[in-house]
């Protein structure tokens, strides 16, 4: 059995959409709101529209979008990923030793039912 824990941010107390972060590095990525939207596979309308919700809730623009020069991230939406790079980078080797943790009891408790690490 394989489990992985994704941490997530919120603001002001409501979490961020989990489409978010991959839409702004593809957004960086591309240049493009339509090749990002293609890139996580989600329709045009669908992430502009999320965009703008975003922007309002942050009182902020995320992405600046000019017709016929593509998208490109605000400096708020650059430090968003600075610290989403930089929290996966330090919280990535504690997250892999716990879930292979809970993989070594499941598979334990799965073979022989007879784990004293926790399970029931």
């Amino acid at each position: 059995m394989k489990i992985e824990f994704e941490p997530g941010w919120k603001f002001r107390s409501a979490p961020l959409t989990p489409l978010l972060v991959p839409l702004l590095i593809a957004i960086r990525r591309f240049g493009s709101l339509a090749a990002a939207a293609r890139d996580v596979g989600y329709s045009y309308r669908h992430v502009w529209s999320l965009l703008g919700d975003w922007n309002e809730r942050m009182g902020r623009p995320l992405v600046e979008l000019e017709r016929g020069r593509g998208a490109r991230l605000t400096p708020l939406a650059l430090k968003l990923l600075e610290l989403e790079e930089r929290a996966r980078a330090r919280l990535a080797p504690q997250l892999a030793e716990l879930a292979q943790e809970f993989e070594r009891g499941e598979k334990c408790r799965i073979t022989c039912g007879n784990c004293r690490s926790g399970g029931s």
